[in-house]
């Protein structure tokens, strides 16, 4: 049995299977740590009122450490079984069988990923690095010179009808959710989410969501369903102000083979498909 994420909110969380699990021979919890977001940065500097990048990422890298006081599995044993409470034996490496993990990928931070938006405040070039598009996809880093700029670096769009950015991918993958960081000021109201792949020679939308209402700094929004073989994704966001905002991040899956290492994407070329 294998399960989603489930967010820790308290300090003693019971977590209820739908279904007993029987014949259990091993049971492995995955913790996960906090994502630096342009939100959570900026209010650690407001709260601890530090200036520049290495404090603010020193204290982040601090706090990733996890620490968890105590693991209790109810469930049943076949009769006969000692149930008096006792400590466990520590594994030796070769007692357990090979873990088998299943990790989500940032698509956005690939190097099979291409890039563009739809247009750059001033009419400046895609690789701004104040305005432009690839600071979506820094995870959550906003450094220029040491300095962190906190949530001053994002993708801020020129005023239009319409806003768009858009990701292209070398080979195919498969999309579970989208996550984005937006800022109190030119908040987008709304995004929608359209989906491509190929056909042949043709592209071929896998889905196309209706607009999603943005009413949280950090929103994700998770597919009913995995989305497969998809080459494109295009987030859209509606006019006619200008918009800004500070982090994209796709969760999903890759092909065997392809380098899952955190990068920042390249820029697609203006003639790949008109924004």
């Amino acid at each position: 049995m294998t399960g989603g994420t489930i967010p820790i909110g308290e300090t003693s969380l019971k977590h209820d299977l739908p279904e007993p699990a029987r014949n259990v021979t091993q049971v492995e919890i995955l913790f996960s740590r906090p994502r630096m977001t342009q939100a959570f940065r900026s209010k650690m500097i407001q709260a601890f009122g530090m200036q520049g990048g290495r404090d603010v990422e020193g204290l982040f890298y601090m706090i990733q450490k996890i620490s968890v006081s105590e693991i209790q599995i109810d469930g049943e044993v076949p009769e006969g079984v000692d149930i008096t409470p006792q400590n466990p034996r520590i594994a030796r490496d070769d007692d357990l069988p090979p873990l088998v993990l299943v990790k989500g990928v940032n698509l956005a931070r690939l190097g099979i990923t291409r890039v563009r938006a739809s247009s750059v405040y001033g009419n400046r070039a895609q690789d701004n690095k104040y305005h432009g598009v690839l600071n979506l996809f820094d995870g959550g880093r906003n450094i220029i010179n040491n300095t962190n700029w906190a949530d001053r670096l994002s993708w801020l769009s020129a005023a239009a009808p319409r806003h768009r950015v858009r990701l292209s991918f070398d080979k195919p993958v498969t999309v579970h959710s989208v996550l984005l960081d937006v800022l109190n000021r030119n908040m987008p109201a709304a995004y929608s989410i359209r989906i491509s792949g190929k056909a042949g020679d043709r592209r071929k939308i896998l889905f196309d969501s209706d607009p999603i209402p943005i009413t949280l700094p950090s929103q994700k929004h998770d597919l009913a369903r995995p989305v497969r073989n998809a080459t494109e994704i295009e987030l859209s966001f509606p006019g006619p102000k200008m918009i800004q905002v500070s982090e994209i991040q796709i969760d999903g899956e890759v092909a065997e083979g392809v380098d899952t290492t955190p990068q920042m994407p390249r820029i697609a070329k203006e003639d790949h498909q008109s924004l």
